[in-house]
């Protein structure tokens, strides 16, 4: 877990909750209209976009960026160094023992592979393969979040312009326009 990004988040929403809360309070904020239209909007322009299955992967893309814990990397470079020693040592067979302490699956898996004497090009084939497909599964997720990003503005412009069309249709008097309540009028004199 990177505690960082935790940080990061907390921070954030943090800060965006206490200058509206120190405003003019929440719930001008919270207008269950306008969360429906964009994040309602949002969710159905990806669906469009996207199949049901990887917009349901997000979640676990998600879990990943907050909590997955990525090794050191010169704790595994030294890990590839003893097991490499002991390979060459003991043999290969001597690197079962070892499965049990590595705790990258990857890594794992590589061994393994090493373990039941397959070709250097056997290995090196199956494990690009599963680089690559990991690579890929990466991408479909930054699309699917990068297209989430992009489209929640437009339709808050959306309900923006929903509101005001919403508001323009209820004022009697154009008078009315951009005055304040005598509440609010308060506020601003403070």
């Amino acid at each position: 877990m990177d505690i960082a990004t935790i940080i990061g988040v907390l921070a954030g929403f943090a800060c965006v909750m206490i200058s509206v809360i120190s405003g003019t309070g929440p719930e001008a904020f919270f207008h269950v209209p306008s969360i429906l239209i964009v994040v309602g909007g949002m969710l159905s322009a990806t669906l469009i976009h996207f199949s049901l299955g990887q917009v349901l992967r997000i979640a676990s893309v998600a879990k990943n960026t907050l909590f997955c814990k990525l090794p050191v990397e010169t704790d595994l470079i030294q890990q590839m160094v003893n097991y490499s020693a002991i390979g060459r040592r003991d043999g290969a067979l001597a690197l079962e023992q070892q499965l049990a302490n590595a705790s990258d699956p990857f890594l794992v898996k590589g061994l393994q592979m090493v373990i039941d004497g397959q070709s250097e090009e056997a290995i090196q084939r199956q494990l690009s393969m599963e680089v690559q497909y990991l690579q890929e599964r990466h991408a479909d997720g930054k699309k699917i979040l990068e297209f989430m990003g992009s489209s929640a503005p437009a339709f808050g412009m959306i309900g923006t312009l929903i509101g005001l069309v919403q508001m323009l249709g209820t004022l009697e008097d154009p008078s009315q326009i951009g005055r304040a309540s005598c509440r609010e009028r308060v506020l601003y004199t403070v």
